[in-house]
Order: structure tokens, then C-alpha cells, then sequence
């Protein structure tokens, strides 16, 4: 089978997985069910506030919320995800620095799986958009999602300054349900 190996950078630390370009949503050899969401969906800043740190120049701390909508992502539970709302903390000088907060996927049977997320948001100064490095962990969900445990990946290129996110290049979820 072959795959697309993805790698994030976290604070100096990698993680990888394959990801299969055979079916979506699909069953890993470990038994989780990996759901590649389309990055083809509406994603937009909900609310946002800065505080301007006054140490280094253009550096802000960061409370944002996004949205991630119209998704209709098929899972290995015969259940879809339709949205991803993100609220999320950052500290950056320009458009580096570290990220955390939560993500909750909500699905069409009303039950939704919850990521504890941290990335690397680094921007070249040649460049005119950041790129954001995601790496998170399912920490639970409810309904029949309760007892959810894995991971999700994605990378996303924005410009905090226009409040856009220019494009969502991948946005990887991978699950399994605990007894």
C-alpha cells in the first residue's frame, strides 16, 4: 500500500504517520479509523483579541475561535463530521510562536469527538502568509463518541494580519472508540 508520509514539527520534536490514498474514511492496521478531512471547506475567524506585549516589536498574545464548516466527512462509524470549531491560544512575534487549545468535531448524529491541539505557527519574512504545524490528541467526545482516543494532524496556511485562513493543506483525523 502506498502512502503520503506526513511529519509535523513541534517544538522540536517530529511526528509522522502514513496516510493511505486509497479510501476515505479508512481502518489502520492498529484499528483506527483514519478520516482525511476535504480541505476544500469553509474556514473562518469566529472572534479574535490581541494584547500587545510590550517587549518585543509585533509581539501579541493571542484568543481565537474558528469555525471549519460545511465538512461532510464520512467516518468509520457510519457517522459524518459536518463541522470543527477551534478555540485556541497563541503567542507570537510576527507570525511565529507556539499554539494549544481545543477543537470539537461535531458530527450529523449530534455527537462530537474533542482534540486537545498544539502547533509551531512559523512565517518566512520573504513570505506573505504563515504556516501553522497542528498536531493534536482526542481526549474524549460524547454520545457515541465518548470514549474516543487518537490523534489529528493538519497543517494551515493564514495571515493573522487579514484575519484569513488563506488554506487548509491537510486536516487529518485518526480514531479509534475504547471499550
Amino acid at each position: 500500500m502506498k502512502g503520503i508520509k506526513l511529519c509535523s514539527l513541534l517544538l522540536l520534536s517530529t511526528s509522522c504517520f502514513a496516510v493511505s490514498k486509497i479510501s476515505n474514511p479508512y481502518t489502520d492496521a492498529n484499528g483506527y479509523c483514519v478520516v482525511d478531512i476535504d480541505i476544500n471547506h469553509d474556514a473562518k475567524y469566529v472572534q479574535e483579541k490581541i494584547i500587545n506585549v510590550p517587549d518585543i516589536d509585533n509581539h501579541i498574545l493571542r484568543i481565537v475561535e474558528i469555525e471549519h464548516q460545511n465538512l461532510k466527512t464520512k467516518m468509520c462509524n457510519d457517522d459524518t463530521i459536518i463541522s470543527i470549531d477551534s478555540y485556541l491560544t497563541t503567542d507570537l512575534i510576527s507570525h511565529d510562536g507556539p499554539e494549544s487549545g481545543y477543537s470539537i468535531a461535531k458530527t450529523k448524529n449530534g455527537d462530537s469527538i474533542i482534540i486537545q491541539n498544539k502547533a509551531n505557527n512559523l512565517k518566512k519574512d520573504i513570505e506573505e502568509h504563515a504556516n501553522a504545524q497542528i498536531i493534536g490528541r482526542i481526549i474524549g467526545g460524547t454520545g457515541r463518541l465518548s470514549k474516543a482516543t487518537g490523534t489529528l494532524q493538519a497543517s494551515v496556511k493564514f495571515n493573522r494580519m487579514g484575519e484569513k485562513i488563506i488554506k487548509v493543506n491537510t486536516f487529518l483525523i485518526k480514531y479509534k472508540l475504547s471499550h
